[in-house]
């Protein structure tokens, strides 16, 4: 919302498969957010909204998903160390 919360501008993907990648999460995060963002207004708040929530083992998959990727693999790593070492242990970087 804009500094006198007199406009609001929002932006929304749908995604064709399903994912629970952090970094796919955010690149499309930071995509939208460069599709609204206006460098003359101020803004007072913004945020982000994940809906549409599936549990992964009643995922339908289709022939040609691949259950096996390098994103699945990263993620299962990501989790594994902050089971062990606690909470965000691994910090996300970020790059233009």
């Amino acid at each position: 919302a804009t500094e006198e919360f007199n406009q609001v501008f929002y932006d929304k993907k749908k995604l064709i498969e399903p994912t629970s990648f952090e970094m796919q999460i955010s690149d499309i995060a930071f995509e939208l957010l460069e599709n609204i963002y206006k460098l003359d207004t101020k803004y007072r708040s913004t945020g982000i909204i994940l809906e549409d929530f599936i549990n992964r083992k009643e995922e339908q998959l289709s022939l040609f998903t691949n259950t096996d990727s390098k994103e699945d693999k990263l993620s299962q790593c990501f989790d594994k160390l902050e089971s062990k070492f606690g909470k965000n242990i691994i910090k996300i970087g970020f790059y233009e």
